[in-house]
């Protein structure tokens, strides 16, 4: 499932790697596992029923939660072509 959430121009190893990395998704993932949303980032507690941990991974309902050096990156790539506002939403919620 999270290889098909992935975006196709990043290998999901890449996401995984910069998930472990991620200070901010290591703090998620444990609040996630220990269900202790005391500790959670601020941004993630009104969502965290719909949270989930996959392997290094953190989902919410079936989209990846991307670490925030890649966010950039995958902004960059949903932008190409130039799509407009509308297409590149659309895309950037499809996968993550």
């Amino acid at each position: 499932m999270a290889e098909q959430a992935s975006p196709s121009a990043i290998p999901i190893q890449e996401i995984q790697r910069e998930s472990t990395q991620d200070t901010e998704l290591c703090q998620l993932r444990e609040c996630i596992r220990s269900s202790d949303w005391s500790s959670c980032p601020t941004a993630y507690r009104y969502v965290h029923y719909q949270l989930a941990v996959l392997g290094k991974l953190a989902l919410r309902g079936t989209r990846i939660v991307v670490p925030q050096k890649l966010g950039e990156l995958i902004l960059d790539l949903a932008q190409e072509g130039h799509q407009g506002v509308v297409k590149t939403k659309q895309c950037l919620s499809s996968k993550v």
